[in-house]
């Protein structure tokens, strides 16, 4: 699978100033091959680390590439780097935080990827939105407790200004930028 982040950073509404390439592949690997076990996990012995000793019960993983086009200069930020699996539970990932912190990958120019799943980050009221709008103080987060598949780009601002500098002030026409994205 490809997924792509383009962004316009000169204002000319077209996105084409510089792209984000993200491409996964699987691989299935392990005991659960040689078993021929239908399983993407198996806890013999339990996940512990994305690669290496400890995820060798990690039988179906996906790799990703990150890929930058800037101007039309391509450059590959990371290569086969491990996407964090989902949390199946204790038994088969003991300590999940610890495995997940394993997927923050740190690239060129200060850039820091990650794949993988992650609480919902969302914040809303969906019952009073719903209530016509009928707004709690405090508010319920309706999304806490559920999980997304989350691609995240940590990128540093100076690399998605047109001039390459920080921008001055909201004012300041290099602080806006516009972005869509594809699958």
């Amino acid at each position: 699978v490809l997924y792509t982040f383009n962004i316009d950073n000169n204002m000319d509404g077209v996105a084409n100033d510089i792209r984000f390439e993200i491409r996964f592949k699987n691989e299935f690997r392990g005991i659960n091959r040689d078993a021929g076990l239908f399983l993407s996990y198996v806890a013999l012995p339990a996940i512990t680390a994305l690669a290496g000793d400890g995820s060798e019960g990690l039988g179906l993983r996906q790799t990703y590439t990150v890929t930058m086009f800037i101007k039309g200069k391509k450059t590959v930020l990371g290569r086969d780097l491990i996407a964090v699996p989902s949390n199946v539970g204790p038994r088969t990932m003991p300590d999940y935080e610890s495995l997940a912190a394993q997927g923050i990958y740190e690239a060129d120019n200060g850039i820091r990827v990650f794949a993988g799943q992650r609480d919902d980050p969302f914040y809303i009221d969906l019952g009073a939105v719903f209530d016509t709008l009928n707004l709690r103080s405090p508010g319920t987060d309706m999304l806490s407790g559920f999980n997304v598949h989350t691609i995240a780009l940590e990128v540093p601002i100076s690399t998605l200004t047109a001039n390459g500098a920080r921008p001055s002030s909201a004012s300041d026409p290099n602080a806006v930028i516009g972005v869509w994205s594809t699958t």
